[in-house]
């Protein structure tokens, strides 16, 4: 436990440093502003589905379901809960918590979205839609070809579109032929995540180094 006996709240993984500060490095690029900084956000794998009570007795969250992962908001829940959370919590009780599934850590082609669908409710406040990011029925490996339109959706609620979108390899990369539109390159959890996109120059194709 975090604090004591009063309730049990996540500890924070350092491993999902590297995802946090990728996620302010798209907010920065696409102008968005956030509720909290991402790298404040107590993210840790566990059972997303938990039920986690003040002193044992009164409910702290709503019920969680079938859920990859769960961001809980402490301050703005249970009206009982606002009233003893900072006493027997103190300065962890402004703080946002992200569990995520343990299931999903030998996931690394769905467990990226899953993080960004979490840190979209955590730190922007984004309730649930009908697709992108925060669609629950989306297919979590379409960071893989679609992650800039994705991205820039959940932070700009763009139009995500269906583009046509092909492999390159970088001999092939011409700056007369292909402009550079956005990279993403990091490491989580030792897996390499890189996605580089270009626009064919002459027309509306896009494509994804190789």
């Amino acid at each position: 436990m975090s604090c004591g006996n009063f309730i049990d709240l996540p500890q924070h993984d350092s491993r999902f440093n590297p995802i946090a500060k990728e996620f302010r490095k798209d907010m920065e690029l696409f102008g968005a502003s956030g509720a909290v900084a991402p790298e404040d956000v107590v993210i840790s794998f566990g059972d997303p589905n938990k039920d986690r009570k003040l002193v044992g007795l009164i409910p702290v969250f709503g019920d969680v379901t079938n859920a990859a992962g769960v961001c809980l908001k402490l301050e703005n829940e249970n009206e009982i809960a606002k009233l003893l959370g900072p006493i027997f919590v103190g300065e962890k009780y402004a703080k946002r918590f992200i569990v995520i599934d343990d299931d999903f850590a030998d996931r690394p082609d769905e467990l990226e979205q899953i993080v960004y669908h979490e840190l979209g409710h955590c730190v922007l406040d984004k309730e649930h839609e009908n697709d992108g990011i925060m669609d629950d029925n989306n297919d979590l490996s379409d960071m893989y070809w679609y992650r800039y339109f994705l991205v820039r959706h959940l932070m700009k609620k763009t139009a995500i579109g269906n583009p046509n979108i092909f492999y390159l390899s970088p001999e092939q990369v011409d700056p007369s032929l292909y402009t550079h539109v956005y990279s993403s390159e990091y490491e989580f959890l030792s897996v390499p995540y890189r996605y580089v996109l270009y626009k064919d120059n002459f027309s509306e194709d896009y494509y994804i180094i190789d």
